[in-house]
């Protein structure tokens, strides 16, 4: 009976070796090592919980079991002897069991941690059942020498190891290492997001990280905004201040290598946001280049912006810094191309090009545009609109009354600026006619149409500084100004600029050019304003240049009654600071503006200001990654960054 269970637990062990769950092999869930003799591969696919149910749910004999018996013929006794597996050997060879499958004995241990030397010789209990029951004990026998090998001995310690692993996996070798890797990994990544959190903080507060002596070799000298942030950080956090504190120097994370490799990440991360759109096939974009000077570091940087549509959402957005070693179309155009292939965007998907109209950027021979049309040859070039305006406004103001009209006002603007006196006196005017400002506005060098504000603050001022200029020739006039403060004492230098300007103010071709003016570029103005938006697209934008070339047009055609209103004006002002009105002059020369495709190169303006706060006279220098991204963290600061 017992050899035909063998056989069927046999074949059934032939028909199912890919079997995971060796336990179903045997009833009641009882276990036999027998039928993993010599099996390693079945071994191996086996875990820990598995092996320690064979361990100590092994097969227990039953009272009735009847052993395999053997007849062994004794020549001293002249007759046979019966010889049979002895129940008293599984007490007195914890390890020893029997197996119903191989009807003879086994070493569990050693069954299931088998010597990994393949050529170590096991024989008997190991790879094959126990059945010599005649030289079972003694120095000799067969139990006693297997307790004392070696494979054994490693068999029990494994054994031991893997019984403690399931039982009481908390009193390990490997639970402990586990244990103590994870609280070290934790304590890493707990000081790693304050280093990340700080540098986060002043790049999207565009502060400066580092200070004049941040090398740990001065505790005097200012460290820097990073240090003292990670500092106070630590006042607040036990753990991290023992870091701080305690760490070693070339694992605190604060060097500024470490910061720019942060930054690295974090400028890529933001970039694969930017740019997530353009990974598609049929993805689209426009590149935005403009250069500028960076005054610290006598180094001219070039930005560059992409223009995309993101889930029908038209997007402008700054996508890195350039420094430049020459200024000539090649290096520029290498510069943009290089910045794209760095960070992965396909330059044959460009469809457009915009920058300003100087002949490195504008040239079709020579210029950016002509050579970033030979590596996209669908790329094209669209002059800054905002530029061409600006041009317009400039060309169509070339006439002598009105120059000397800018001429007049920007002096009137340096004459009390120069002069904290001066310009102190003035505000004692401001004062008395509760004037909100304080001071009166510069004309912007470059752009025209910015000028419109200070034409307005100019013409609401206007009064006020007019009498300013005669308090200062005429101060008996004025007592109320000098009652509280005495003599002035004007030098003779004052007095002279005070008289010529007061002179030319006060001239009614002044104010009519200045009236011509003002009026016309607050026309300009809500267009300006709106060509220069991030999310405009070419259809809306020609239709408001359509609307405002249909003005000045309406304007020129009814240059009579246009100028009634540019008269009627400049007469309120003349009356106001005691001007002579002369003849009425019909003035038919106003500005022309020409408009074409309404794309300009703003958004890379706009950068230039994150350029000048990044860049300060104690950091006056660093790489082009470093700035690029400080410059991402801080344009693209509403972005959370994980």
């Amino acid at each position: 009976m017992n050899r035909q269970r063998h056989d069927v637990i046999n074949e059934e062990m032939e028909g199912d070796e890919n079997n995971n769950s060796i336990g179903d092999m045997i009833d009641e869930g009882a276990k036999d090592v027998g039928t993993l003799v010599e099996r390693f591969e079945v071994l191996q696919k086996m875990d820990n919980v598995e092996k320690a149910a064979y361990l100590d749910n092994h097969f227990i004999l039953g009272n009735n079991y009847e052993f395999e018996h053997q007849l062994i013929y004794k020549p001293s006794k002249q007759r046979y002897i019966t010889l049979r597996f002895q129940r008293s050997w599984l007490s007195d060879y914890p390890w020893l069991v029997y197996s119903p499958a191989l009807q003879g004995g086994l070493c569990k241990y050693c069954v299931m941690f088998p010597p990994k030397d393949r050529r170590v010789k096991t024989g008997q209990l190991v790879s094959c059942a126990f059945k010599n029951y005649g030289g079972a004990k003694g120095s000799d026998g067969i139990l006693d020498k297997h307790e004392k090998t070696d494979f054994h001995k490693n068999a029990m310690s494994d054994a031991i190891l893997l019984n403690d692993s399931v039982k009481r996996p908390e009193s390990t070798v490997d639970y402990c290492m586990s244990e103590k890797s994870k609280e070290i990994f934790e304590k890493n990544i707990h000081i790693l997001r304050n280093v990340v959190e700080a540098v986060i903080f002043c790049g999207k507060q565009n502060i400066p990280l580092r200070g004049h002596r941040d090398d740990h070799t001065s505790i005097t000298s200012n460290r820097g905004n990073f240090l003292a942030i990670l500092d106070l950080l630590g006042k607040h956090d036990k753990v991290f201040s023992e870091h701080l504190e305690t760490g070693k120097r070339n694992a605190k994370y604060t060097s500024k290598t470490v910061q720019n490799d942060i930054l690295n990440i974090i400028g890529l991360k933001i970039r694969e946001k930017l740019t997530k759109c353009l990974q598609h096939l049929d993805a689209l974009f426009a590149i935005i280049a403009d250069e500028v000077t960076d005054t610290y570091a006598n180094q001219e940087v070039l930005s560059v912006c992409l223009r995309f549509l993101d889930n029908d959402v038209i997007k402008e957005v700054f996508f890195y810094f350039v420094n430049l070693e020459r200024t000539t179309g090649d290096s520029i155009a290498n510069g943009i191309l290089s910045s794209l292939r760095k960070y992965g965007v396909d330059v044959n998907k460009s469809r457009g090009q915009a920058y300003d109209g100087t002949s490195c950027m504008s040239s079709a021979a020579v210029g950016v545009q002509g050579r970033i049309r030979n590596v996209a040859p669908k790329a094209l070039f669209t002059h800054c609109r905002s530029h061409v305006l600006n041009l317009a406004i400039a060309a169509a103001c070339r006439l002598s009354d009105i120059r000397n009209m800018i001429g007049t006002i920007n002096e009137s603007f340096l004459f009390l600026h120069n002069s904290p006196k001066r310009q102190r006196f003035f505000e004692r005017y401001l004062a008395r006619e509760h004037f909100a400002k304080s001071k009166l506005p510069g004309l912007c060098k470059t752009c025209w149409v910015e000028r419109h504000n200070c034409f307005s603050v100019f013409c609401e001022m206007f009064k006020v500084l007019c009498e300013c200029l005669e308090g200062i020739l005429h101060p008996d006039e004025y007592r109320d100004i000098y009652a509280d403060s005495g003599n002035w004492n004007w030098d003779n230098d004052t007095r002279v600029k005070a008289q010529g300007l007061l002179s030319t103010l006060r001239s009614f071709p002044f104010i009519v050019a200045f009236v011509v003016v003002k009026i016309v570029l607050s026309n300009l103005q809500s267009v300006t304003s709106k060509i220069q938006e991030s999310d405009l697209d070419i259809y809306a934008a020609y239709s408001l240049i359509d609307s405002k070339i249909s003005v000045i047009e309406k304007m020129r055609v009814e240059i009579d009654s246009s100028f009634d209103l540019v008269y009627q004006e400049a007469v309120r002002l003349a009356e106001e600071v005691g001007t002579e009105v002369t003849v009425r002059r019909t003035v038919r020369k106003l500005i022309v503006i020409g408009c074409t495709l309404p794309v300009g190169s703003a958004s890379a303006e706009r950068s230039f200001s994150c350029l000048r706060r990044t860049k300060t006279y104690l950091r006056s220098t660093m790489t082009d990654n470093r700035l690029a991204n400080l410059a991402l963290l801080n344009i693209h600061h509403e972005m959370e960054i994980d």
